[in-house]
């Protein structure tokens, strides 16, 4: 069923998230229910089968392409003199879960999440607000992927061009000092694999693909589990594999003075 078809059926979205979306962009809205789909987290509707229809999963996914070129182009244009390996850390630092959620937070869009998700909850029965989603809510990688979502909706409502400028005027110009991101330490990824050089260590990520659901409604989620000098030191998931990846680099990084690894 198309995914227009879908929204029309749903009840209309909040009276007041037109206008935040309005101030937020600076644009017109054509279409508010993708915005409001953009701020409904998975566990709003629980672990329903057809829910993937219902939550921002999917406009996370077109929003993570979207901004991943647009971001190129803008690195490539910016720094005209700068080689590939330069560009790709670059757009690394800038795509990368944590900075997504800094950049969610200042925009208020963490405010927007919770107050849609938490309106539209589907429980069972108990009027208490449900402490499992309420953690989820606030957690770095919701914020991240609600961002990313949001670029989905943008992009779907109002095309590349107006998304592109919008990236570029409210986010990669004013929100991000390039000379300072330039100086920063890499990804995680890539720190571990630096790390791993100067430690001679080795290291392996094992893929485990997990599928739920049947035919067009099955959806799948990346386990990532970390392994070195032989030992297991991480894991994650998500839904995307590079972002299970980072996560589990980096978790490797929290905990390292506890897995004594040398």
């Amino acid at each position: 069923m198309p995914l227009l078809s879908i929204l029309h059926k749903r009840p209309k979205p909040h009276k007041g998230l037109e206008q935040r979306i309005r101030s937020l962009t600076g644009l017109r809205i054509r279409q508010t229910e993708l915005y409001e789909l953009a701020f409904i987290h998975p566990l709003v509707h629980g672990q329903k089968t057809l829910s993937f229809h219902s939550t921002n999963q999917r406009l996370e996914f077109l929003g993570d392409s979207v901004l991943d070129l647009v971001v190129a182009e803008f690195l490539f244009r910016k720094f005209p003199f700068k080689q590939e390996g330069f560009l790709t850390e670059m757009r690394s630092k800038v795509v990368n879960g944590e900075f997504l959620d800094q950049l969610g937070r200042k925009l208020g869009l963490d405010e927007i999440l919770c107050e849609t998700s938490l309106r539209l909850y589907e429980g069972q029965g108990d009027a208490r607000t449900p402490q499992h989603l309420l953690k989820q809510l606030k957690s770095k990688g919701s914020v991240a992927d609600a961002f990313e979502a949001f670029v989905g909706a943008l992009y779907l409502d109002r095309g590349l061009n107006d998304t592109r400028k919008w990236l570029e005027n409210r986010i990669l110009e004013p929100q991000i000092d390039w000379e300072e991101m330039a100086k920063s330490g890499s990804n995680p990824k890539s720190r571990l694999l630096e790390w791993a050089q100067k430690h001679r260590a080795k290291y392996r990520m094992e893929c485990q693909e997990i599928e739920s659901g049947k035919g067009p409604t099955k959806s799948i989620l990346y386990k990532i589990t970390l392994w070195v000098n032989g030992k297991e030191v991480a894991h994650a998931e998500s839904p995307n594999k590079r972002k299970a990846e980072q996560a589990a680099a980096a978790l490797f990084f929290e905990q390292r003075d506890q897995n004594d690894i040398v």
